[in-house]
């Protein structure tokens, strides 16, 4: 999993490069660490043409809902999707605990 912490006013397609450079996972036994993910998933934000072809080009499937004005319809993974939902709960839920536990 990756993740780039930006401060709350920038669009999250900002930070769409530095999610396709950073993270790597190592592989069992010997080898050079896996770099490219299986699935990119992204809320509305990440929905556009450019950002799409750069997935396929590197073989990765997005995961990404479509905006409502967006002319063409493609498929997405529902199930995937609200996977990727919960963990973004399960973060925000996190964040709350603490922040609440640091104020005074």
């Amino acid at each position: 999993m990756v993740f780039v912490l930006t401060s709350g006013e920038r669009h999250e397609a900002s930070a769409f490069n530095a999610l396709m450079r950073g993270g790597q996972v190592k592989r069992q036994g010997r080898g050079r660490p896996k770099s490219r993910p299986r699935y990119f998933m992204g809320d509305k934000a990440y929905s556009s043409e450019a950002m799409r072809k750069t997935l396929q080009r590197r073989g990765i499937t997005p995961i990404i809902p479509q905006r409502h004005n967006e002319k063409q319809r493609l498929r997405f993974n529902r199930g995937l999707y609200r996977e990727r939902n919960r963990v973004e709960r399960l973060i925000n839920r996190l964040l709350s605990v603490s922040a609440d536990s640091y104020t005074l």
